[in-house]
């Protein structure tokens, strides 16, 4: 995705928030990657690190040497006055910082671009949930309408959405039903370390009986006590995700489904611009499992026409260009459609495609790819761009300035 270049005192002043955690330190290698800040005058904010050295930002293209960034030390996060200058702020830093930040930079009168990671704002009447290439047309029309407060979407909404998009622009899914199986990197960096200190824990513990253990079920039998003991590392996780599944993520809502489960009806639907009447039926259950990045979904979907699974498959592939269809063979699937072979690329693979034994309208799908990058940081780098080629035919969009407008 490339923008129009701007004279450097045409660029718009971008802020970014939170680009050391998780998804701000791969938002911020695809920014590298793609050259991104040659579009625009940035400068980094922290909480805790004002005054420090911002990072070294240099495009990788070599058509520009030396440092791109506007100011060389990180600004303080809660600066309201210089905040308030920006004309794009793009935070990773967390529900409880937009919570806190935005709405009093809005009652100051701040008329600038916030894309948020977080959810904050997300459903929120006058917030778009960014996804494009998915809703890429209705984005443009809300920068054009006025709209300045952007959300991604949930991690496993995007990338369930991204999978079947085909199918869900063809007016196709009747129900969608869902099984995932999550990494742990969508629940950040200390549950990711925690995990790998799980495994190391079992190591040890392992080679610490190697000598006097010879049969399969006593190395069974000594590392299930090793899950269970009082040394064992689950601070961040609260039990073993190490040789084990979770079957519940995010918080309960009382009504037997998990947040997380909420949001991939709620938020898809939104994305899709559908009305009330006609929302799409999405259920299913989240699961956390053992693997460090990249999502799952299996899925049983009803459609509204009984096509063949050529037509189906057409309709899925063609949907974007990062789609990639897995053929339903053992040896397709066992190479390509698993979460090692997503990891760290845009590529969304889809497969086990097939008719169900139910009837002739349900068709079975998995549908695997990088969530830290198509499932977070990815949408909010292309909602710049976007931004930007608004700016390219309405030069007015910005107030370079000052984009605080005074009440």
């Amino acid at each position: 995705m490339e923008s129009t270049k701007l004279a450097p005192r045409d660029k718009p002043k971008l802020g970014i928030i939170g680009w050391r955690g998780m998804v701000g330190s791969v938002l911020l290698e695809r920014m590298k990657c793609e050259a991104d800040f040659n579009y625009f005058q940035t400068t980094f904010y922290s909480s805790s690190q004002a005054g420090s050295a911002a990072p070294a930002i240099d495009d990788n293209t070599g058509k520009n040497a030396g440092n791109l960034l506007s100011n060389p030390t990180i600004g303080d996060a809660y600066d309201y006055s210089d905040l308030s200058k920006l004309d794009i702020i793009l935070t990773t830093q967390g529900g409880s910082y937009s919570e806190k930040v935005l709405p009093k930079l809005r009652h100051m009168g701040w008329q600038g671009y916030w894309i948020d990671a977080a959810s904050t704002f997300r459903m929120h009447p006058n917030t778009k949930i960014v996804l494009d290439p998915i809703n890429r047309a209705d984005l443009l029309t809300a920068i054009s309408q006025g709209i300045k407060t952007f959300a991604g979407a949930n991690c496993s909404t995007a990338t369930l959405l991204l999978g079947l998009a085909g199918l869900f622009q063809a007016s196709l899914i009747e129900t969608l039903s869902f099984m995932s199986y999550q990494s742990i990197s969508g629940a950040g960096a200390q549950a990711m370390k925690e995990l790998i200190a799980q495994h190391d824990y079992i190591s040890k513990n392992q080679s610490a009986h190697a000598h006097h253990t010879h049969s399969a079920i006593e190395q069974e039998k000594n590392l299930t006590q090793a899950l269970h003991d009082e040394n064992f590392p689950k601070t961040s996780l609260s039990v073993p995700l190490a040789t084990n599944i979770l079957p519940w993520i995010d918080s309960d809502l009382g009504t037997g489904s998990s947040r997380e489960e909420l949001k991939t009806m709620d938020e898809t639907n939104k994305i899709l611009s559908i009305a009330a009447h006609k929302r799409i039926p999405i259920d299913g259950t989240c699961v956390r499992v053992g693997v460090l990045r990249s999502h799952s979904f299996g899925c049983t979907i009803r459609l509204r026409k009984n096509l063949a699974i050529a037509e189906i498959e057409q309709i899925i592939a063609g949907a974007h260009p990062w789609v990639k269809l897995i053929p339903n063979t053992k040896e397709a699937t066992l190479r390509h459609l698993t979460p090692i072979a997503c990891a760290k690329t845009l590529d969304i693979h889809v497969g086990r495609l097939r008719k169900t034994r139910i009837d002739a309208y349900t068709i079975n799908a998995f549908v695997i790819a990088d969530q830290l990058l198509w499932g977070a940081a990815e949408p909010l780098r292309r909602m710049l761009h976007l931004i930007l080629e608004r700016y390219a035919h309405e030069p007015t969009l910005f107030n370079n300035e000052n984009a605080l407008i005074k009440k």
